[in-house]
C-alpha cells in the first residue's frame, strides 16, 4: 500500500468579478431563516476588490469599495454542500466550511464565501479569523474568559497570565501552576504533556484550573475572534487569551543551543500519539538518517525522504508495506499517518525529545540511539 504525503495548502481565495455592480434593488419580501451555521450577524470580506458582507436575522448587505451598497431586506436560507447558502432577489451567498486566506495578510478565516450580485461574483472569507498568523513563542496573554464565563479570581492576585517561550509555556490559574512544552502552528497548539502543582483549593477554582489545563493539553484548536483575542481548546475546556506583550525571556530552553548539527539524525520511540501514551509491547519507531525516514506506528513498515528547516519538517512520498491490521494497531498506524501526511512544525524539548505536529495532531518523539 503506498502512502502520498499532501502538501497541505491553505488557497488563497481570488477574487473574481465580471461586471458592474448593480444599483440598490428594491425589498425582498422572502422571510428570513438563520443559518444554524454561524449566529448573527455574519460578516466576510473581499480584495482585489474590497468589498465586505454581513448577514442578520433579516438582511444582507453588500457594500462594494466604490458604489451603493446592495441590500436585501429579506432572504431564504438552506443547507448547501459543505456550508449554507442565502438567497434573495438581488444577492446570494455561498458559505463553504473551508480555511480560507484573505490575501493580503497572515489571517485565516474559517470560511470561503461566494458573493453573487446580479451577475458579478466575488470571493473572499468570512466566519471570523481561525488565527492571527503570529507566532506564540515569546509572547504573554492574559486569560479573559473560561469556557466562556469571567475569571473568577476571589483572591484578586492580579491578572492570570500565559507566558509562552520557545517550546515552553507556564500558566497561573490562581490556584496552581500549570506548564508543558509545546509546538504550535496558526490554528493550532499541540502539548501532550501538561503538569501542574498539587495544591488544593476551593470547588469553583478547581473547576477553573482543570478547564485551563484541558485547553492548553493535548491537540488544541487556536481560534481568534477578529478583535484580539484567540480561542484555545475543545469541548472540555476553552480559554480566551488577549495578548498583554512580548516575553523575551520566558522559558527559554538550554537544550535549544545543545542540539548537534543533523538533530533529527538517530532512532526515536513515538510516546505519544496525540495524547495517549504509547503502550504497546513492540515499541512504534521513526528513525532518522540522511534525508530518510522509516519507520513502525502499529502495522507497516513506512518510509521515504525528508528535510528540515528552522522550524518545519517535510517527509517526501511516504511508502508503506501491504499487510492489513485489525484493532489498535492499525488505528495507531493510521493515526500517524494522518498526522505525517503534511508538513510539520516541531520543537525540541531537550536533545533527547521532539514534539512535531501540525493541524491534524501531533507526536512526541523521544531518542533512542
Amino acid at each position: 500500500m503506498a502512502h502520498s504525503s499532501r502538501v497541505a495548502l491553505i488557497a488563497i481565495s481570488t477574487l473574481v468579478i465580471t461586471a458592474c455592480v448593480p444599483a440598490t434593488p428594491p425589498e425582498a419580501s422572502a422571510p428570513a431563516q438563520v443559518s444554524p451555521v454561524a449566529d448573527a450577524p455574519y460578516s466576510a470580506i473581499g480584495t482585489e476588490p474590497f468589498w465586505s458582507l454581513e448577514i442578520t436575522d433579516n438582511r444582507i448587505t453588500f457594500q462594494p469599495m466604490e458604489g451603493a451598497a446592495t441590500v436585501a431586506n429579506g432572504f431564504t436560507s438552506r443547507p448547501s454542500l459543505n456550508g449554507w447558502r442565502y438567497t434573495s432577489d438581488s444577492v446570494s451567498v455561498d458559505v463553504t466550511d473551508s480555511p480560507c486566506n484573505d490575501g493580503m495578510s497572515d489571517n485565516v478565516y474559517k470560511d470561503t464565501v461566494t458573493v453573487l450580485v446580479g451577475t458579478t461574483e466575488f470571493r473572499g472569507c468570512g466566519g471570523g479569523a481561525l488565527s492571527t498568523g503570529a507566532s506564540l513563542a515569546n509572547s504573554q496573554w492574559q486569560i479573559v474568559s473560561v469556557n466562556g464565563q469571567d475569571i473568577y479570581n476571589p483572591m484578586g492576585r492580579g491578572p492570570l497570565l500565559v507566558s509562552f517561550g520557545k517550546g515552553e509555556f507556564s500558566a497561573a490559574t490562581e490556584c496552581n501552576g500549570v506548564r508543558g512544552s509545546y509546538v504550535a502552528g496558526d490554528t493550532w497548539l499541540y502539548a501532550p504533556m501538561v503538569m501542574s502543582t498539587l495544591m488544593a483549593c476551593d470547588g469553583r477554582l478547581m473547576a477553573q484550573e482543570r478547564a485551563i489545563g484541558a485547553a492548553l493539553s493535548g491537540h488544541s484548536v487556536i481560534r481568534s475572534n477578529g478583535e484580539g483575542t484567540l480561542f484555545f481548546g475543545q469541548d472540555d475546556g476553552q480559554i480566551g487569551l488577549m495578548r498583554v506583550g512580548d516575553c523575551p525571556d520566558c522559558n527559554e530552553m538550554a537544550g535549544q543551543a545543545q542540539l548537534p548539527d543533523k538533530p533529527f539524525d538517530g532512532e526515536w520511540d513515538i510516546r505519544f500519539i496525540d495524547s495517549t501514551a504509547v503502550t504497546t509491547e513492540r515499541p512504534y519507531r521513526m528513525n532518522f538518517v540522511d534525508g530518510q525516514m522509516s519507520g513502525f506506528a502499529g502495522c507497516n513498515r513506512f518510509f521515504g525522504a525528508f528535510s528540515m528547516n528552522d522550524e518545519a519538517l517535510s517527509l517526501g512520498p511516504i511508502g508503506a508495506t501491504k499487510m492489513a491490521c485489525m484493532g489498535s494497531g492499525g488505528q495507531d498506524e493510521q493515526r500517524a499517518f494522518d498526522i505525517l501526511d503534511g508538513p510539520l512544525r516541531y520543537s525540541f524539548v531537550d536533545r533527547y525529545t521532539i514534539l512535531i505536529g501540525n493541524a491534524a495532531g501531533g507526536l512526541m518523539l523521544q531518542r533512542v540511539h
